[in-house]
């Protein structure tokens, strides 16, 4: 019977040995009964044997750590508990840290009670775990680090199984317990649900699917991208949720930004043009399309170069190019441009460089402004001032000649009543003459008068001086009368000029005129009136439509001219028609000349047009 507890005993402690771990028995003496070789070397740096019968508290060869961990444990029977562990940290002779699972445990043998001790090497786990913390905590670091929002949810439940620190604050919750559970639909209240139904219908990617929350009664604006995962054979959807109010906002006030910059410069009466360095349009405001008749949408994005502006590209070349090496602000006072309605009219242009902080080129900006009616206005205050000058100077001249006229015609009226008095005084000499050639006798002193009398009669030829002289005198008359009535025309024509309108007589100031221009016209045509009233009074400005009427007779001879010089007539007629239809004037002046050719009557009031040769009018 000994034999076989011996064989037994040893198969028991062949088996202890081949344990992982170390095993020590305990009886309620806190003497050891048994341990293995791992207890004996690996924890006790000592043979079996010298351990195996010792006292746990009397033994000097135990450490101390583990005389405590050894000696018997009564609670632990007294409570019936049937296994207690814990966890235990020990440095071995050699200052090697292991970490060992206590397992303690109980049996009784004939009413013996033993403790049965399992030291199970959990170092590798320890460490695998504490790196697993490591990794753990660098990796929730990490994820809280993200400026984005991030769950993980089920994509089944779509139920949200972790998240991020981000993510509570975007969503205003205190703590993940908070959130953990809901529903992506209570974190995402959005209007539309199908996201939800093809998030459940399709474990597929979805970028950037923007919405607009409402969280604290406050609108907030996200971009969610849900991409799918599957973890431990299961699948979820790792959320990422990315908040764009700031940007949301800025570019609505960006948006508002580029709305009341494009209203502004719509506002422009001017025409503004604006160009990138590669020459690109990049600006076309509304006066540029009503101007040029190209809408924004069709000149933004072109090149200028070559564009289809209906301008002077030359100019606006040399213009662009110096204010680009120049770098300033060029101004073209004068480009002639095509309006809409075919009409040649003027833009003045002005070119701002866009230059950066540094001096770099951006572009340019071209401003322009149709200056049609100033030039105009220019125009006819400078013309109008050329004329107050020749009037002046006509008025001042026809002054001068006028008091010379004056007397002139007033002798010429006092000599034509001499030759009157004279001829009848004459004709009683020569009556008297002829009586006394008749006597029969007469005193020789007064026969010699008379032969002196006769001799002189035929050397003056009194006879035809009789008879031209007042015939001379007449026709005298007829010229100053004529003189006297062109200075009285140029003195009308010549009329002080008002700012304000006042009555004239159409018909006179027509005479007038007429009288002027006479030895324009007077060689090649004959000028005719038909004034069908004798006083017309109309409101005017008495120079400017006397350069009117002026031009409109220098214009028929012009036409009469180059009629004649093309043979097409001998000799002009020119007719000036006065009449008045209820409240209006009319004039018409006609002529047979060349008339005005087909194809540039539809330009003939264009401002500043002409088939006239430099310096001709």
């Amino acid at each position: 019977m000994d034999t076989e507890n011996n064989i037994l005993q040893k198969a028991l402690q062949n088996v202890l040995d081949l344990a992982p771990g170390g095993i020590v028995i305990v009886d309620e003496t806190n003497t050891i009964v048994l341990c293995n070789q791992y207890f004996a070397h690996t924890i006790c740096k000592n043979n079996k044997e010298s351990i195996i019968n010792q006292n746990i508290i009397q033994s000097t060869i135990l450490p101390g750590q583990i005389k405590k961990i050894l000696i018997f444990d009564d609670e632990l029977i007294s409570t019936n508990h049937h296994v207690k562990q814990c966890s235990f940290q020990y440095s071995l002779p050699d200052n090697t840290v292991v970490y060992f699972r206590i397992i303690k445990t109980h049996f009784n043998i004939e009413e013996k009670k033993f403790i049965v001790v399992l030291f199970m090497d959990i170092t590798e786990q320890v460490i695998a775990f504490r790196n697993l913390k490591k990794n753990e905590q660098k990796y929730t670091f990490l994820l809280n680090s993200i400026p984005l929002g991030l769950l993980l949810i089920d994509a089944h439940t779509l139920e949200v199984k972790e998240c991020n620190i981000k993510a509570l604050e975007l969503f205003h919750y205190n703590d993940y317990v908070d959130i953990a559970g809901k529903h992506i639909q209570d974190i995402l209240p959005v209007d539309d649900t199908k996201i939800f139904n093809l998030l459940k219908e399709k474990f597929e990617n979805i970028d950037n699917y923007e919405c607009k929350v409402c969280i604290n009664n406050q609108a907030i604006y996200l971009t969610v991208n849900f991409l799918p995962v599957t973890l431990d054979s299961k699948n979820y959807y790792i959320v990422t949720i990315n908040d764009i109010t700031p940007l949301k906002k800025a570019h609505e006030g960006l948006i508002l930004y580029h709305s009341q910059i494009k209203y502004l410069l719509s506002a422009i009466d001017s025409i503004l043009i604006g160009v990138s360095s590669e020459d690109v349009i990049t600006h076309w405001n509304r006066t540029a399309e009503k101007i040029f008749g190209i809408s924004e949408k069709d000149a933004v994005g072109k090149r200028i170069v070559g564009f289809n502006i209906p301008w002077e590209w030359d100019k606006i070349y040399i213009g662009v190019t110096n204010s680009i090496i120049e770098k300033k602000t060029i101004t073209l006072p004068d480009i002639r441009y095509d309006s809409l309605y075919g009409q040649k009219r003027i833009l003045g242009i002005t070119i701002n460089p866009i230059l950066d902080e540094n001096g770099n080129l951006l572009g340019y900006l071209l401003f322009g402004r149709d200056i049609t009616d100033k030039r105009i206005n220019e125009s006819e205050i400078l013309q109008a001032q050329k004329l107050q000058s020749i009037g002046q100077l006509a008025a001042g001249i026809a002054h001068e000649i006028n008091t010379p006229a004056q007397y002139v015609n007033d002798n010429l009226h006092f000599i034509k009543d001499a030759i009157h008095d004279l001829d009848g005084l004459m004709n009683d000499c020569d009556d008297l003459i002829k009586l006394l050639l008749a006597a029969k006798q007469i005193p020789q002193r007064l026969q010699i008068m008379l032969d002196n009398i006769n001799s002189k009669k035929q050397k003056i030829d009194y006879a035809y001086c009789k008879e031209e002289l007042p015939k001379a005198v007449d026709q005298s008359l007829e010229g100053i009368s004529k003189i006297v009535s062109i200075v009285k025309s140029l003195k009308n024509f010549a009329h002080p000029d008002t700012q304000k309108k006042v009555f004239i007589n159409l018909n006179a100031m027509l005479q007038d005129v007429i009288t002027i221009t006479r030895n324009e016209w007077k060689y090649i045509a004959d000028l005719t009136t038909n004034f069908k009233n004798v006083d017309i009074m109309i409101p005017c400005f008495p120079n400017q439509l006397n350069q009117v009427f002026l031009n409109m007779i220098i214009n028929a001879r012009d036409a009469i001219q180059e009629a004649i010089d093309k043979k097409l007539i001998e000799k002009g007629d020119i007719e000036i028609t006065t009449y008045m239809n209820t409240d209006y004037a009319i004039v018409a002046i006609k002529d047979n000349g060349i008339g005005i050719p087909e194809e540039i009557k539809s330009k003939i009031f264009d401002p500043f047009f002409t088939t006239k040769e430099v310096g001709k009018g």
